[in-house]
């Protein structure tokens, strides 16, 4: 067994770009639309992914609660030899970006970068940007000191968002949550993508994407930016 945290972004729905009958990408938010066709595919195959990388080092799968995670998690223990158990988990939600849920990015992603410019101020009907990163990054924090303690495998259903979080805390610490870290034109990962961290030293840590190798933002595949695997510190303080 090794210590290991591993990100999954749930399979396409409607609202994005490519994964259904729909022609732009729209901002999915805390609406609880589920996997399309596409992305019922896209489950199935990174449980296969997963099953044939790590078939029965996987101790437990969190997820999201939003049904396309809940959907994407299941898939995933069901393929696995060991069927980890599941756990729902509210820390997992992306940010409720409230009345711009729904909406094409392009048209409201002027308006979500002043909001995450200026995290106190929440959006009609959401949050502010600083309680969603607080209350995801704290719970990463537990997770990855958990996972040390105990060499688990732990598995985390999600949304781009929180990968997207995920991978400038590990670049920058908190002041890697930036405006072009959040929306910039390039995803980490594409729907159903898999990132693999895994500590170095002390509070390094690993950050690899191993499928889905994610592209601009909106869109299917493209080259990677910034992802390749790199190693580099976990500001534990900062999350404390």
């Amino acid at each position: 067994m090794a210590a290991r945290l591993i990100l999954v972004r749930h399979g396409s729905t409607e609202l994005n770009a490519g994964g259904g009958d729909g022609k732009e990408d729209r901002i999915r938010g805390h609406l609880n639309v589920p996997l399309s066709s596409k992305g019922r595919t896209e489950a199935v195959q990174v449980a296969l992914v997963l099953a044939k990388k790590f078939p029965d080092d996987i101790d437990v799968i969190y997820t999201s609660p939003l049904e396309r995670a809940v959907d994407t998690a299941e898939e995933i223990a069901d393929t696995l030899s060991n069927h980890p158990k599941i756990v729902k988990e509210e820390s997992l939600w992306p940010w409720d970006v409230g009345v711009y849920a729904g909406k094409p990015t392009q048209k409201v992603l002027p308006e979500l970068t002043r909001l995450v410019e200026t995290p106190d101020e929440a959006p009609e009907g959401g949050e502010p940007f600083v309680d969603w990163e607080s209350r995801y990054l704290k719970f990463l924090q537990k997770q990855a000191k958990e996972a040390i303690a105990n060499d688990e495998t732990r598995l985390f259903v999600t949304h781009t968002r929180n990968v997207r979080a995920t991978q400038g805390w590990v670049k920058e610490g908190r002041g890697g949550l930036d405006p072009e870290q959040m929306l910039g034109k390039y995803d980490v990962v594409d729907p159903a993508g898999i990132i693999v961290m895994t500590p170095i030293s002390g509070e390094r840590w690993n950050f690899r994407p191993i499928y889905g190798k994610g592209g601009k933002a909106g869109q299917v595949s493209g080259g990677l930016e910034k992802t390749s695997g790199f190693g580099l510190v976990i500001v534990l303080e900062d999350w404390s």
